[in-house]
């Protein structure tokens, strides 16, 4: 009898089961954090190409706001694996181009959508004589 109360009282691999039910959940959690992060830093980088290149197109010698436009434009439909719903706002004035892009990154978790925002300034061209 003394040997049966010995053995259920004996908790020797209790730390394994313990192990078991917390490290995969929370390993997969930080898994699912790191992607997460990385997505997201990944959508900014492409917000901050779209804007720069909209501000160069818009900062050439004869751009626009149109220009603006259509470049960041034609380049967020090229890069939707990184960003999506992307809105592009161009102001132009005498010295510069300024081009703000926010969107949508990628999300591993469903409802959980961040925005980005970034951006980009750029002095327009000027021919100046020597």
């Amino acid at each position: 009898m003394t040997r049966f109360v010995r053995r259920i009282r004996d908790e020797t691999g209790s730390a394994s089961v313990a192990f078991l039910l917390v490290f995969p959940p929370a390993l997969l959690g930080l898994l699912v954090a790191i992607i997460s992060a990385a997505m997201y830093y990944y959508g900014g980088s492409a917000a901050i190409t779209i804007a720069q290149t909209g501000a160069t197109a818009a900062a050439a010698e004869h751009g626009s706001t149109a220009a603006c436009r259509e470049a960041s434009e034609d380049l967020a439909r090229r890069v939707t694996s990184a960003i999506h719903d992307v809105q592009v706002r161009c102001t132009r004035s005498a010295t510069t181009v300024t081009v703000t892009v926010t969107g949508t990154p990628l999300s591993l978790i469903t409802g959980f959508a961040p925005t980005v925002t970034h951006t980009a300034n750029v002095e327009v061209e000027r021919l100046t004589g020597p």
